[in-house]
């Protein structure tokens, strides 16, 4: 498609470790979706958390490595 498509995603640790979930980051990965998880990016958060961090949620760096993406396509 050309479009940059980015995923931050807002997961617990428990379901982070999870079979499935690895599988699926994987396959989006191998689609060329960027999924900003891990060190350095987002990390999951430990279960029953969430709900007082969801006002500090970086949503800024999905928005700036959709721009990075962009830019690497136009220069």
């Amino acid at each position: 498609m050309g479009l940059p498509i980015v995923v931050l995603p807002f997961v617990n640790a428990a379901l982070a470790s999870r079979a499935p979930f690895l599988r699926n980051v994987e396959s989006l990965r191998a689609e060329s979706v960027s999924i900003l998880l891990g060190p350095g990016e987002i990390e999951p958060h430990q279960p029953h958390t969430g709900g007082s961090m969801i006002d500090s949620y970086p949503w800024h760096l999905g928005l700036d490595k959709a721009e990075s993406m962009l830019g690497n396509r136009q220069g």
